[in-house]
């Protein structure tokens, strides 16, 4: 009998030390480490730990720009909770990551997020590039409530004027807006310095909300061709603290000489 419950405690002890040498065999990857690190941080408000875990495109070197907006994102849709769900490695420098987002409001939506690896440290990379849903790096689970906002009195929901933008540049109006319903129209006129060498003028435009992990799309179209023009767009409903985001195409230099006025009206 005493044999028995020797040999008991054995395979007991034996279970209980591979259960524990499993546990502790897990390490969390750098690149999870670094995305919760960023959306903790997030969910924390805390501001310098957030820009020291991400390289934003946007905001080249304007980092005080890149703060003051992060910031009023941040205090205009809380984020309460967050999951990472899944990962997929695409090289030994890049990641992506799936996570799924709870804001305060209600809304939950999953996120694809990059994570790069540079200089031997890893960050979450958040590019020029916007978040499209039939591309599945974007996609709302549930919607939020409203978040209460003062709609423009005025026909024209923005205006914008630009001149001496590159080829492949990427660029956003100065003011916000709310967009109310699911069509508007786009009228303005468009140029660069080589029209008269035939070179094509090819701008896209895009109805988009920047947020601290990418830029959500109301609606857009590419606008091709020199002069002036008018343009219906179709969008996905009410987008409130939107910009027009501008994307010129590539010439045959970098210096093409953009230039551009416009409005978006209801």
């Amino acid at each position: 009998m005493k044999r028995f419950f020797f040999s008991l405690a054995l395979l007991i002890g034996i279970l209980s030390l591979s259960t524990f040498s499993s546990a502790s065999a897990y390490v969390e990857s750098e690149p999870t480490s670094t995305l919760n690190k960023y959306l903790q941080a997030v969910k924390d408000k805390n501001i310098e730990e957030i820009i020291n875990n991400v390289q934003d495109d946007r905001y080249e070197d304007d980092k005080n720009l890149q703060k003051d907006e992060y910031m009023n994102q941040l205090n205009e849709q809380k984020l309460t909770n967050y999951e990472i769900i899944d990962s997929k490695v695409i090289d030994e420098n890049n990641q992506q990551l799936n996570a799924v987002l709870t804001f305060e409001n209600g809304e939950i939506v999953e996120i694809l997020f990059s994570l790069e690896k540079n200089g031997g440290t890893w960050k979450v990379h958040v590019s020029l590039d916007s978040l499209e849903e039939e591309e599945d790096d974007f996609h709302i689970i549930q919607e939020g409530k409203e978040i209460s906002t003062i709609s423009p009195k005025a026909a024209a929901l923005v205006s914008w004027s630009f001149s001496g933008r590159a080829g492949g540049s990427v660029f956003y109006s100065t003011d916000s807006f709310t967009i109310p319903g699911t069509t508007a129209t786009l009228a303005g006129n468009q140029s660069h310095s080589y029209v008269s060498q035939g070179w094509p003028v090819s701008i896209t435009y895009q109805v988009v909300k920047k947020h601290w992990y990418g830029d959500t799309v109301w609606g857009g179209i590419t606008v091709k061709g020199s002069g002036s023009f008018s343009k219906k767009i179709t969008g996905t409903g009410k987008m409130t603290g939107a910009k027009i985001k501008f994307k010129t195409a590539n010439g045959n230099t970098t210096s093409m000489g953009y230039k551009g006025s416009g409005t978006l009206n209801k």
